[in-house]
């Protein structure tokens, strides 16, 4: 089964790119999605969904990966697009506003996807590191272990998750009528799961005298790094140029 936010081992461009430079591309790229107009919802649209084409057609990454991200977000965008239907300006109005922005969200979720499948939890916490270097007054061991602590928590969760809502299948514990039992019947042995799991962790870390200043082994940045964030970066300025002159690709 496929797990959301878990990393795939390979050695494709997206896989072998600095990962610092990954998160300052799903920076600047969420800034395009989300802020800068129609013109930056295609120049970031085509960003992610270059590279998500490459990975999934070349076998690099199976194309399920993306699609159960997903699949697991479609209640929130159906969500959205009910929401429509219940707006005072009418659907007319509201619906196309609604169908944009679940598109824009969509690629949001695809992006990423892309990152957190080609990016390793400890490269994403040496990327924070670094990226948070030049300011001291940061505490940026702290904040690169919790992320990545959140990172390595979050697909547990899931599994834990899932694997209580098919035992309850199983028991046919599910079938209940009443929404308030059958939601303590699945948080209690979930919040227990994830207790017992967060503690495991806990004393893992300390057996191994786990510190939040211990040495990483270094990032290296090669050419293909600074051509890939040259190209966002021709993307991102030509985009705030054009919205800033009030002009759009559409």
């Amino acid at each position: 089964m496929v797990k959301l936010f878990t990393w795939y081992p390979g050695r494709s461009f997206m896989h072998r790119l600095d990962p610092r430079i990954k998160l300052l591309t799903g920076i600047l790229t969420s800034w395009l999605v989300f802020g800068a107009g129609w013109g930056g919802l295609a120049a970031g649209g085509m960003l992610i969904l270059v590279p998500v084409l490459l990975l999934t057609g070349s076998g690099a990454l199976p194309a399920v990966v993306f699609l159960r991200y997903l699949k697991v977000f479609a209640p929130l965008l159906l969500l959205i697009l009910i929401s429509a239907l219940f707006t005072e300006t009418g659907i007319r109005a509201s619906m196309p506003a609604a169908a944009v922005f679940a598109l824009r969200l969509s690629l949001a979720l695809l992006g990423s996807a892309l990152f957190t499948s080609t990016t390793s939890i400890s490269a994403v916490k040496r990327a924070v590191v670094s990226l948070l270097g030049p300011f001291p007054w940061v505490p940026k061991h702290r904040i690169g272990m919790m992320i990545g602590l959140s990172l390595t928590m979050v697909p547990r969760l899931l599994k834990s998750a899932d694997d209580i809502r098919e035992a309850q299948k199983a028991r046919c514990a599910a079938g209940r009528r009443n929404p308030v039992a059958r939601i303590r019947l699945f948080a209690v042995p979930l919040l227990i799961s994830v207790t017992s799991q967060v503690e495991e962790l806990a004393q893992a870390m300390e057996a191994r005298c786990f510190s939040e200043n211990r040495r990483e082994a270094p990032l290296h940045t090669a050419a293909a790094d600074w051509i890939w964030l040259g190209i966002i970066l021709v993307f991102f300025g030509a985009c705030m140029v054009l919205k800033s002159l009030g002009i759009d690709f559409f």
